[in-house]
């Protein structure tokens, strides 16, 4: 292996971000390598969750009847309980969970959907090279070079255009020089797969606590992933991850009940503090996507989703013959631009959420008016969706003004969703 390989593009990460972007180059005559340090399949701590969003897109790819074929299981909507105890139930928008085009949402085990998309990614041209860690990245006028190791053995890769789709802990931003800046949100998150886990319904669950959150995922066949989000501390976290997610969950007894009878199925993992952004999101020939160039919060699922999509925003966007006949600055311009407009709404609707979450006499007076106006409720799960009626912006003020309800909106909740930070 050691030598000098070329290609056109070169994908560094084989997740959703990453397989994607490579599939839709490859599907336009690109030619493109894939490499990952990874061998596939492998675990990944995810929750396991793909938003309205992102199932859109794979619809969108021709990619639903692969995943549906891995297993995915198809979710309608979410089951959001209040801290005093109060239950909406919100459906998403679209057609009925399982239909020929997609549901509305799903779960589905990163394992074996990132194989999946990998699968669909070499069928469409892309070549995939699998334990290589990349070392280094450098820029160059008219290509770029990655340097990767497999053991001993050096990898020498010369691209036209490098994406970046390797996650929060990105080499190749590391070597670009492309820090991560942590965000005034600080949140850490805790992950664990359960099989025997009792279901308490067909949609996702979420639990909203003291200033803190539990995700439930239904997977079927009775397994679920369970998520514990709370405020990032790092005495807390030199616990071990046993004793810390017990700890967390007895803040959710309902939950802690399932959990307790249940079979813990591969290990617990901690992440965190999790909101952070790489401004900008590339440089050079480099675009970063997925987490590679941010990650907000998981409360709505928007990790997989984004990264589907910012990975499919790249692929196109170096398709579609600007990378061609524009230099790098331009198309660094363009994407980061494109980027904000498909992020932007959601990540401050998400900052609102966090700010009503850290609330809890506000959670529940949102539960109750969102209770009482089932119109209102509508409205925020097809925001939640990326799927706003009427053209409103998710993040709009007059938008987050009617799911809240007269008077809601107060203190300093207009300045979390309005930072600068919240810039994608």
């Amino acid at each position: 292996m050691t030598g000098v390989r070329r290609t056109q593009v070169a994908v560094v990460g084989g997740g959703p971000a990453g397989a994607v972007a490579a599939l839709v180059l490859a599907r336009r005559g690109a030619e493109v390598l894939l490499l990952d340090r990874a061998r596939f399949p492998r675990p990944k701590p995810c929750g396991q969750f793909v938003g309205p969003a992102g199932a859109r897109l794979l619809s969108t790819l021709g990619l639903w009847e692969a995943v549906r074929g891995a297993g995915a299981r198809p979710l309608a909507g979410m089951r959001i309980e209040a801290p005093d105890g109060s239950v909406l139930l919100g459906r998403f928008p679209g057609g009925p969970a399982g239909a020929q085009d997609g549901p509305a949402a799903f779960t589905l085990g990163r394992e074996t959907l990132d194989a999946a998309l990998l699968d669909r990614a070499r069928l469409a041209g892309v070549r995939i090279l699998e334990g290589l860690r990349v070392v280094d990245v450098q820029a160059g006028a008219s290509h770029a070079v990655v340097l990767a190791l497999a053991g001993r053995r050096v990898l020498t890769l010369r691209a036209e255009w490098v994406i970046g789709a390797d996650g929060r802990h990105s080499a190749v931003a590391r070597a670009l020089g492309l820090r991560r800046r942590l965000l005034r949100l600080r949140r850490f998150g805790l992950l664990a797969d359960f099989a025997d886990f009792p279901e308490g319904s067909r949609l996702a669950e979420v639990f909203v606590g003291h200033r803190a959150y539990c995700i439930v995922n239904p997977m079927g066949d009775g397994r679920a992933c369970v998520g514990v989000v709370t405020d990032w501390r790092v005495e807390a976290c030199r616990a071990g991850l046993s004793d810390l997610l017990a700890g967390q969950l007895a803040a959710f007894p309902s939950v802690a009940r399932r959990a307790a009878g249940a079979r813990l199925v591969g290990g617990l993992y901690g992440v965190g503090p999790l909101a952070f952004r790489r401004d900008p999101p590339g440089a050079g020939r480099t675009l970063l996507v997925g987490d590679a160039a941010g990650f907000y919060d998981p409360l709505t699922g928007e990790g997989v989703t984004a990264a589907l999509q910012t990975g499919a925003l790249a692929g196109a966007l170096l398709a579609d013959g600007l990378a061609a006949v524009a230099g790098p600055a331009e198309v660094q311009a363009v994407y980061a631009a494109a980027r904000r407009r498909l992020l932007g709404p959601r990540w401050r609707l998400l900052a609102l959420l966090q700010a009503v979450v850290s609330r809890p006499g506000l959670a529940c007076s949102v539960a109750h008016y969102l209770e009482r106006h089932p119109g209102a409720l509508a409205i925020l799960m097809a925001a939640v969706a990326g799927a706003v009626p009427g053209g409103r912006a998710a993040g709009s003020p007059g938008l987050l003004r009617r799911l809240l309800g007269p008077g809601q909106i107060r203190g300093d909740l207009p300045g979390a969703i309005d930072s600068p930070e919240l810039g994608c």
